[in-house]
């Protein structure tokens, strides 16, 4: 299993800050879990984001993670506690009156789309047959 996981998984200094990534990549191993595990994201999904990575690449990244959990769970640690400091210490050029709104979901922008108002009313049989008036 070693032997397969060093084809796909890598750590070279200076690369990502050493951390363990995909072979040939500056994709991390957190990266690939982060998508799996906390956003819910399937091997397929992960390679659709992608052009060059294969679904090989993303379970080896997952078989790492699994071998090596400590480790990966550390650099979410270092990675929260960077963004805590962050948080404190760099003062957001969002203005106070937008950071206090409710934040938006994704892709769910309120009134770029108005249903007519038979928006749920049955088609016209014409629509189905492809007849025209």
């Amino acid at each position: 299993m070693e032997n397969v996981l060093t084809q796909h998984i890598t750590k070279t200094s200076g690369v990502c800050g050493g951390r363990a990534c995909l072979a040939g990549h500056r994709i991390r191993v957190i990266d690939i879990v982060a998508w799996h595990e906390m956003r819910g994201y399937s091997p397929d999904q992960i390679i659709d984001l992608f052009d060059d990575i294969t679904l090989a690449d993303v379970h080896a990244a997952l078989a790492y993670y699994f071998d090596h959990r400590e480790e990966i769970e550390d650099e979410f640690r270092t990675e929260d506690k960077w963004a805590d400091w962050v948080k404190a210490n760099v003062p957001s050029k969002i203005p106070v009156e937008l950071r206090k709104r409710k934040p938006r979901r994704p892709d769910l922008h309120p009134g770029a789309f108005q249903p007519s108002e038979d928006f749920d009313a049955p088609l016209p049989d014409e629509f189905w047959v492809g007849e025209t008036s």
